[in-house]
């Protein structure tokens, strides 16, 4: 009788990543066209060699959003966690396993030290990869989802485009509760009112949706 299996899980043991991904994987299929070397040079000018602590490499950065985009994950601490366990994530972002994967709070302070004009950079650099390797027509229709997405921001912060009128309506609204004193009737469309807490915000209506 032969003796039972014993797991060990704190045995030390060689791993080839590499051979942890099969051939046909989606981040395999990628990989092969991407293109990553421009984007250090693209964001050299963020960094200060020799100067405070190592930063993480702006490739593994950009090669984690890849992930999130391609497999929809939402949360930048889901993200971490999820490159952390997967030896496909792992391999695709170049980091081995005894590395350690960025925390969630450093992606934040990335993306707000790249700012929108780098981003803005690698979105065109990505189109003009894209164009060179055929996968975008020479001539194409650009297509928009139609989805509405809520807004953060409610009917009261809506104010008047004309600074008298907005004065005017601030006046007609002081002082009121809700509870006691119903809002008075206001016309307003997006020629005449913006919200003042989200100037991207506009009034829409979906049809069987409430308003």
């Amino acid at each position: 009788m032969q003796g039972l299996h014993v797991f060990d899980p704190r045995a030390v043991v060689a791993v080839d990543l590499e051979s942890l991904v099969h051939d046909g994987h989606l981040l395999r299929k990628v990989d092969r066209i991407l293109e990553t070397s421009f984007i250090r040079k693209l964001t050299g000018t963020c960094y200060a060699s020799g100067v405070g602590r190592p930063s993480i490499d702006p490739e593994v950065f950009f090669r984690m959003l890849l992930v999130a985009y391609l497999y929809d994950i939402k949360s930048d601490r889901q993200l971490c966690e999820d490159v952390h366990h997967n030896f496909a994530y792992r391999w695709f972002c170049r980091l081995a396993l005894h590395e350690k994967v960025p925390d969630h709070s450093s992606l934040s302070r990335i993306r707000d030290r790249y700012g929108e004009d780098i981003f803005e950079a690698l979105f065109r650099k990505i189109v003009e990869i894209c164009q060179k390797r055929g996968l975008v027509a020479p001539e194409c229709r650009v297509m928009t989802d139609a989805t509405l997405i809520a807004a953060d921001a409610a009917l009261d912060s809506l104010v008047h485009n004309d600074p008298e009128q907005a004065r005017l309506e601030a006046e007609s609204l002081q002082g009121r509760t809700k509870a006691v004193h119903p809002p008075p009737t206001r016309r307003i469309s997006n020629q005449t009112h913006r919200s003042r807490t989200d100037r991207d915000a506009t009034l829409a209506q979906k049809r069987g949706a409430p308003q």
